[in-house]
């Protein structure tokens, strides 16, 4: 990869399975040669190891701080994480 001030993967994962997308995303985070990485996902397992998460709904930002931050506050955030826990 070549060295870039900003990396922006765009919702890259949805279509894999979940081994894949955690083989792609330890790659990501081992070899990562951008400065930043923004990370566009609604799997919110794809953002655990980001520490910056800011949650959208309709445009705007309603929430934001890392994912342990989020899991413990009532909103979007937590409610996407636990549905997604019994997928």
């Amino acid at each position: 990869m070549t060295p870039c001030d900003l990396l922006i993967l765009d919702n890259v994962l949805s279509a894999v399975d979940y081994e894949t997308e955690r083989f792609l995303l330890e790659t990501i985070h081992k070899r990562r040669t951008a400065r930043s990485l923004m990370i566009v996902s609604h799997r919110v397992q794809a953002l655990e190891q980001s520490d910056l998460i800011l949650v959208l709904d309709k445009g705007r930002i309603v929430a934001r701080g890392t994912h342990e931050d989020l899991i413990r506050q009532a909103g979007l955030y937590q409610e996407t994480w636990e549905l997604q826990q019994t997928d």
